[in-house]
């Protein structure tokens, strides 16, 4: 299965954001990173940084949506119900790679998912009767930017 690491992950943010001194900040962990993105006004998050973990496996995060049975990914969220996971989709290219997803019961998730959103790019699915996913591009959380003149 391919890995991603913290340099291609702050790669990928630098990318995302134009904010080049992501790829400075070696010491701190990518939760740190989007947690002073999200301080300096250029990133929403769907959460609180410290509640979003890091898979740094690249997974079909799309396709486990689509048919969840035997997935390594939707058996991770289960184990940690309400917690948000940052994946690479090891399908996707482009800005739509970086995904955040999580399982969750609670459906007033959705509300505070879809507020946090720059633009709307969100999939719901239902797992269960109890549960549901839900993953959006992490690029739908980028704030737009004024045109500078």
């Amino acid at each position: 299965m391919p890995k991603s690491n913290d340099w291609q992950l702050r790669q990928m943010l630098k990318k995302l954001t134009g904010e080049a001194w992501v790829l400075t900040r070696q010491q701190d962990t990518i939760q740190d990173t989007l947690q002073e993105l999200y301080n300096v006004d250029v990133l929403e998050l769907p959460c609180a940084a410290d509640s979003i973990w890091i898979s740094y496996d690249r997974l079909p995060v799309l396709s486990d949506m689509a048919k969840p049975r035997n997935s390594p990914l939707i058996n991770s969220l289960m184990e940690r119900t309400g917690e948000v996971a940052l994946v690479v989709d090891m399908v996707l290219h482009g800005s739509d790679a970086m995904r955040f997803i999580a399982l969750f019961s609670d459906r007033t998730m959705i509300d505070a998912w879809l507020r946090n959103l720059s633009r709307p790019d969100m999939i719901v699915k239902p797992l269960t009767d109890l549960y549901f996913l839900i993953s959006s591009p992490l690029s739908a959380f980028v704030k737009s930017r004024p045109e500078s003149i």
